[in-house]
């Protein structure tokens, strides 16, 4: 059996005679491969047509997504699981997650005469290992039936869920239970059969697009629903809108207007997600100096070494990719902060030059360049801004760090719970991306597979303990402390604003006043342009003022912050007592409410200060 820990989906290191390939980053494109045992491909180059099609599909996806490894599940058995298998590590470096319906031995058993290729696959990769359903035993799957055809549409519906995309090698007929005609109606239908209970029934982006390749079969004799071995989007319900004509993935040009296709709106939805996620592990790879300390630290700071014995792999890996997002939100923070403070900046000395000109305190017309140079400036930092996305990869990392601190500690705790399948349905436009990225990252290599069933109550003392203190009071700690922060930004924020109104306003019922009784006296003193000047700009002053205040959103902040600080509050007095009182389930209700509630607040903060984005300021 392969050691699972040795398959972390960390940085891909090439070495340095390998240095035409490209690195990749630690988030891979899930892809699921379904297909019949008995291909037909004894016509003259029908090895090389289904080889070009399926190398068309991972070409495309590749393309899309260039800093980003590609993953494979599949069940290894023979025919177009391995064909897809071999051709995607060969030519594409993927890795491989065999999809294990039954213990290896008894599977084994449905391949004799490939066994061996079949082990030297399942090595060089990883596995996930189906749990028996239905109270049924090792014996009961034993001979051929529905009890083991049953753990067939188990492992089938697993990789329809954990998949970004599906390749399915189909005839386009009909089969029974755990064939590749019922794979597929998992996937077309967005019924995940023994995974249903996991997700929402109105979530459908738990539904990948399907990329069909027409292959003939062996076994049966029927007409083929297209040219042999030809590609395409399933499904191909016609919708009501149209859109621009595209290649068979969805992308590219062209202006012929055709029918959409729920297909295509799945296509359009996994290269939205995919083009993100490799936009994080391009991120990733370019920052590699400062992550190889920063994230490093970060995963201390979630979860110490010395804590780390004896805990599952899965967890382990989450902390690996929870150290890389919290590092590069950390620094684009600092980025984004810079940026506004420049934008702000420029924008106040644009106005100030051109007052100090127009009130004639510097009357020369180097002082007036200053206005077109500082706005200039301004715009085109507000451009990079914009270029860059700078504000959209802090919040989106961020998000990512916070809802794999969720994910690790219900790993910890024993509950099986994903992330993915918690976030708000209307939150999904935004968080899709991170949503596949925790998933890729929590299959659990080498251990049975989650179904969303709760496991074993949590009856580890040491271990409710560790979540208490790491999760439940730091948090609550962190909370309290951004409270008080951002009570205090804001407070400052009203007594700057405050005074520079009613400053602005005292000089000028003294100008008034001293202008009245008739000082000063001599026309040749710039002292009246100077208060004219003071005048104006010290309300421009409290508008820059509040335009960092209300890009930094302080006042919402302080509130959400104080809600999440009660929660963690009131959720460390209800763990102490039911520590106390010895009641594990209870224990596991709470840690499992915590993180939906913290998921939703995830979203939300998100949402928040998207509203409040990084503008020229006048």
């Amino acid at each position: 059996m392969p050691n699972a820990a040795a398959y972390s989906l960390e940085w891909e290191d090439v070495p340095a005679s390998a240095s035409s390939a490209p690195r990749m980053g630690p988030i891979p494109i899930v892809i699921g491969v379904t297909g019949h045992l008995d291909l037909d491909l004894r016509a003259a180059g029908a090895v090389l047509a289904l080889s070009d099609a399926v190398r068309g599909i991972l070409r495309e996806i590749q393309k899309n997504a260039p800093h980003s490894p590609l993953l494979i599940l599949s069940g290894l058995a023979e025919g177009a699981d391995r064909f897809v298998s071999k051709l995607a590590m060969q030519e594409f470096r993927a890795r491989v997650v065999g999809v294990l319906p039954l213990p290896q031995d008894l599977y084994e058993e449905d391949f004799p005469d490939s066994v061996e290729e079949f082990r030297t696959m399942l090595d060089a990769g990883a596995r996930v290992e189906m749990p028996f359903l239905g109270g049924s035993t090792r014996d009961d799957v034993k001979a051929h039936g529905n009890r083991r055809d049953a753990q067939y549409a188990e492992a089938g519906a697993y990789i329809v869920r954990q998949s970004q995309v599906l390749i399915a090698l189909w005839d386009g007929g009909k089969g029974g239970e755990g064939g590749t005609s019922y794979v597929l109606d998992f996937a077309l239908s967005g019924s995940l059969g023994p995974f249903a209970d996991a997700c929402s029934p109105l979530d459908a982006h738990n539904i990948p697009p399907i990329y069909r390749i027409v292959t003939p079969r062996v076994s049966k004799k029927r007409e083929l629903d297209g040219a042999p071995f030809e590609c395409q989007i399933l499904p191909c319900d016609e919708c009501t809108d149209t859109i621009r004509h595209h290649d068979f993935l969805g992308i590219g040009g062209g202006t012929e207007t055709v029918t959409d296709t729920v297909g295509r709106r799945r296509v359009k939805r996994f290269l939205r997600v995919i083009n993100r996620l490799d936009r994080f592990n391009a991120d990733g790879l370019h920052k590699r100096e400062m992550l190889s300390t920063c994230a490093a630290a970060s995963s201390r700071d979630l979860l110490p070494d010395k804590q780390c014995n004896g805990l599952p792999d899965t967890v382990l890996r989450l902390r690996r990719i929870y150290g890389i997002a919290d590092a590069l939100s950390i620094h684009y923070r600092t980025v984004q902060r810079r940026f506004l403070f420049l934008l702000l900046g420029c924008s106040l000395a644009a106005i100030g030059g051109f007052e100090v000109y127009a009130h004639h305190i510097v009357h020369k017309l180097p002082v007036m360049v200053l206005f077109p140079v500082f706005l200039v400036a301004a715009y085109v930092v507000y451009r990079l801004v914009r270029a860059w996305d700078v504000q959209n990869r802090y919040l989106d990392y961020r998000a990512f760090a916070e809802g794999l601190r969720v994910q690790l500690f219900w790993r910890l705790a024993g509950i099986d719970m994903e992330v993915a399948n918690e976030y708000l349905i209307r939150h999904r436009t935004e968080l899709d991306w991170m949503r596949e990225a925790i998933r890729a990252w929590n299959m659990p290599l080498g251990e049975p597979a989650s179904t969303g069933r709760e496991k074993s109550p949590l009856h580890d003392g040491d271990r409710v303990k560790l979540l208490s203190e790491l999760w439940v009071e730091n948090q609550k700690v962190f909370f309290e402390n951004r409270e008080h922060r951002d009570e205090r930004w804001e407070l400052g924020h009203h007594r700057v604003v405050s005074g520079l109104f009613l400053g602005s306003i005292a000089i000028a019922v003294f100008y008034l006043v001293i202008s009245f009784l008739g000082f000063p006296a001599d026309e040749k003193s710039h002292l009246p342009h100077v208060f004219v000047f003071a005048i104006g700009m010290m309300p421009v002053l409290a508008a820059v003022v509040g335009a960092y205040a209300e890009v930094m959103a302080f006042a919402a902040q302080a509130q959400r912050y104080r809600f999440m600080a009660e929660i963690y509050h009131h959720a460390s007095e209800k763990l102490k007592q039911a520590t106390v009182m010895g009641d594990s389930e209870h224990i596991r209700s709470i840690l499992r409410e915590l993180g939906s509630v913290a998921l939703e607040e995830n979203s939300n903060w998100v949402l928040l200060h998207r509203d409040h984005p990084l503008e020229v300021m006048f």
